[in-house]
């Protein structure tokens, strides 16, 4: 958009200019028969006069540009401190009105500058609270948001068990509406009772001035819950109320006592075990007793069987040698007959030596005595084997 006053000076500047035209060609057509005579110095004053014309033409001209751009700034910077850049300024301009102008304006601005400044720190002031008290709402909301969203029975309390806030997880659980109870007392809100409980954690707390932890079974909810409280101070440091965390540890509690009663079972199952070991174990070394016992009667019957033959035969022969009146060849006989059954002895001896294996035979009288000679010929098989 044009400046007004600049369109006023070039509106103004065209109609000068072609007032000059217009008496130069006046001029021109009065000296017309001047000029078809021949005279030489109505030539020149013609032209002098159209040089004169123009030249003041242009000058006006100039002047008026100059004008125009002066204006133009005078103007954008009126605009400028109106729309609250109060720190621009015009440079002085001549030493007449512009310059009276310029000067002025400089001073409307400096004027206004200094009138506006308080008015500019409290619209800053007042920007500042607006963008504290959004923060503090923002804030507001968020920890309203979280504090509903924490599954654990929260309620913030005063130094008299007086409810202050609670969040939606208790007001839910105990069936009530947070608005409802807030300014009431938490034992009878969670308890229906009178007075604090002996073993309130609130009431330690308070008396002490730190966190404590309780675990308790909650009739009226029908639920196991641990509670934890711990203190709120003012700036001075004294306390003024507490933060009552409820968790329901109802399923820990039923899976503990199972828990319990299984390791208990199990206790009773492994004491039963021990003391079927401990029957095993006797069993068995009566078994391996009876065994051994049983095993040594039947090395003993076989070596009684095996062994009386040879016996009987030596004991017999040297009993025939100690008679004097016998013979030389008697005596030879039973000598040799001597020497058959101590042989016969020692062999009976080195099978027993030799024996791997507690193969028995029938003996009379019902009773089982260790085959040693069954065990010998296993023993040629294997050798020949």
């Amino acid at each position: 958009m044009r400046n007004p006053s600049k369109r006023y000076f070039e509106i103004h500047g065209a109609a000068l200019l072609l007032a000059a035209i217009i008496v130069g060609a006046v001029y021109g057509a009065a000296q017309y028969r001047v000029v078809n005579l021949g005279g030489g110095v109505s030539i020149l004053l013609l032209i002098g006069f159209l040089l004169t014309a123009g030249g003041l033409v242009l000058l006006l001209k100039r002047l008026i540009d100059r004008v125009s751009r002066d204006m133009d700034e005078v103007i954008e910077t009126v605009e400028r401190i109106g729309r609250g850049e109060l720190s621009c300024s015009l440079p002085p301009r001549g030493k007449g009105g512009m310059h009276r102008l310029c000067t002025a304006i400089n001073q409307m601005a400096v004027d206004l500058q200094t009138a506006t400044a308080p008015r500019e720190r409290l619209r800053q002031e007042i920007d500042d609270r607006r963008a504290v008290e959004s923060a503090l709402a923002d804030s507001r909301r968020l920890w309203k948001k979280t504090f509903n969203a924490v599954p654990d029975l929260i309620a913030i309390l005063d130094d008299q068990h007086r409810i202050l806030k609670m969040n939606a997880a208790m007001a839910d659980t105990l069936g009530v509406t947070a608005k409802t109870w807030e300014g009431k007392a938490c034992f009878t809100c969670m308890h229906h009772g009178e007075a604090p409980r002996e073993v309130c954690p609130h009431s330690r707390m308070l008396s002490s001035g730190e966190v404590h932890t309780n675990e308790y079974f909650e009739p009226n909810l029908g639920r196991w819950l641990q509670v934890r409280v711990s203190p709120l101070r003012d700036a001075a440091g004294v306390i003024m109320g507490g933060v009552h965390v409820a968790r329901d540890i109802h399923t820990h509690k039923e899976l503990e006592a199972e828990l319990a009663q299984r390791n208990a079972e199990l206790e009773r199952s492994v004491n039963a075990l021990e003391a079927a070991n401990q029957r095993i174990v006797e069993q068995q070394k009566q078994l391996i007793k009876e065994e051994r016992l049983n095993a040594l009667l039947q090395m003993a019957g076989a070596t009684a069987h095996e062994m009386n033959q040879p016996l009987m035969a030596l004991l017999g022969n040297i009993e025939l040698l100690q008679h004097a009146s016998s013979p030389p060849e008697r005596k030879a006989t039973h000598i040799r007959r001597i020497s058959e059954a101590g042989s016969r002895l020692a062999e009976i001896v080195r099978k027993i030596q030799t024996l791997r294996h507690d193969e028995v035979r029938p003996y009379p009288g019902g009773l089982m005595i260790v085959d040693l000679h069954q065990t010998d010929t296993d023993n040629e098989d294997r050798r020949t084997g």
